[in-house]
């Protein structure tokens, strides 16, 4: 009965997927089961199961953790239960979750491990995927609001942290309802997706650019060059190259943009106190008319952003 028992178990896990394997510390000998070949991509009749060809083709970013976590289970602190990337023999990555725990002689020592691992690769693409859209505007692939406003909280306190000033524009469109009115939603929709991949590339690569909703959008810029003046050149000069004619299915589009900038902590004290500045400055520059028009937030254009709450 025990044998069946035994048997049948080894089938469930080998119909699932997993495979098992068993560590002996006297010999230091492994034993990895034909699942634990597939999965990690060696070749049972060629490769001998062992630490070293193991450990190799761990995700180099992973292969510490895991090994922690090898030396908690050994300690008998916890049992053994980590998630990390594999390395295939082709080159292939793969995430691996493995759990198992010691087996202890009658004095307390280990004399070995057992576990199982198994591929949760479509697992983990599934979360990410998931945790993408949470995060991303779905039209057009940019930060949405919640994450702008979370990485907006995380660059003030950056800023606190370290005395250093930073940068925020406001970006509102010019020209785009009327493309929207005559030629439709799906055709604006196109429009943004362009110019949205437009000002995400002529940005910095630590610049953080977020869509806010509608036309507008927001660019987090964490270093900020010379006075303010030179910052408000620069994103001008940014802006000139990305909100220049397009053309879209045979259709030549020309769309502008009023920006307004605002720097932390001169602009505002508080996250929401800078969003307010930048988009009061917005306004200046769309009143001052032009295709892109840009305004630098000063400190006599509002006073009820410069104060917190």
């Amino acid at each position: 009965m025990l044998e069946r028992r035994l048997t049948w178990y080894s089938q469930a896990l080998a119909f699932s997927g997993i495979g098992t394997w068993d560590w002996d510390a006297a010999s230091d000998r492994w034993t990895w089961s034909e699942d634990v070949f597939r999965i990690r991509g060696f070749d049972p009749a060629r490769d001998v199961p062992g630490g070293g060809m193991f450990y190799a083709r761990v995700h180099p970013e992973d292969r510490d953790r895991l090994l922690a976590a090898e030396k908690a289970c050994m300690a008998n602190i916890a049992p053994l239960a980590v998630e990390y990337r594999f390395i295939l023999p082709g080159g292939q990555q793969r995430w691996m979750r493995e759990m198992g725990n010691v087996t202890l002689d009658d004095q307390g020592q280990v004399t070995g491990m057992q576990g199982v691992v198994m591929d949760i690769t479509e697992e983990r693409q599934a979360k990410d995927r998931i945790a993408h859209r949470s995060h991303h505007d779905d039209l057009t692939g940019l930060p949405n609001r919640a994450y702008l406003m979370a990485m907006l909280d995380k660059a003030v306190a950056e800023a606190d942290r370290t005395g250093r000033h930073f940068a925020l524009a406001f970006v509102d469109l010019n020209g785009f309802k009327p493309v929207n009115d005559r030629h439709g939603h799906r055709f604006g929709d196109l429009v943004l997706q362009r110019l949205a991949k437009r000002l995400d590339r002529a940005m910095r690569p630590e610049d953080f650019v977020g869509r806010l909703g509608g036309d507008e959008f927001v660019v987090i810029m964490p270093r900020t060059p010379g006075t303010p003046h030179d910052m408000a050149a620069i994103v001008r000069n940014v802006a000139e190259q990305v909100f220049t004619p397009m053309s879209i299915e045979g259709v030549e589009v020309a769309v502008g943009a009023a920006i307004g900038l605002a720097l932390y902590p001169d602009a505002a004290a508080t996250p929401a106190g800078l969003i307010e500045a930048a988009d009061l400055a917005m306004y200046r520059a769309k009143a001052a008319g032009g295709t892109v028009a840009l305004h630098l937030f000063q400190a006599d254009d509002g006073r009820a952003a410069t104060a917190p709450p």
